[in-house]
């Protein structure tokens, strides 16, 4: 199943090669390098999918979660992160959880052949419960 997904990472390496796999997977993918950039592009068009990393530069995944689920309840919003210490991932997933965020997480570095599988996984399911 193709979906419409953003990808948002302010390393423009992840960046690429994140959005590179899913666009040769058949999806319609936009990419946003900052918070403010997503909230735009979001704001103009419907997104299945929003994959983010943890630690963006000017704000907090956190706070775009919360900032994206206003605009769009059932996007579901995937963090994506390069934090090695479980304890900090566990306390930021439970604060991105409780913003709006799916209750998982991808490790970076990720292998590109893998992410598409995600995405279609995800995506079938949100397909699965509209019906």
């Amino acid at each position: 199943m193709n979906g419409t997904i953003l990808v948002v990472d302010d390393d423009p390496i992840s960046l690429s090669t994140m959005a590179n796999s899913l666009i040769q997977a058949g999806h319609d993918v936009s990419i946003s390098s900052n918070a403010l950039d997503a909230l735009t592009k979001i704001n103009q068009k419907h997104f299945d999918l929003v994959f983010t990393e943890l630690l963006l530069k000017e704000t907090s995944s956190i706070d775009l979660c919360k900032a994206l689920k206003k605009f769009n309840a059932k996007t579901v919003i995937i963090l994506v992160t390069t934090a090695a210490n479980p304890n900090a991932v566990y306390k930021n997933i439970k604060s991105f959880v409780a913003a709006g965020g799916r209750d998982e997480y991808l490790r970076k570095p990720l292998f590109a052949e893998d992410l598409p599988e995600i995405a279609n996984k995800i995506l079938n399911e949100i397909y699965d419960q509209r019906l």
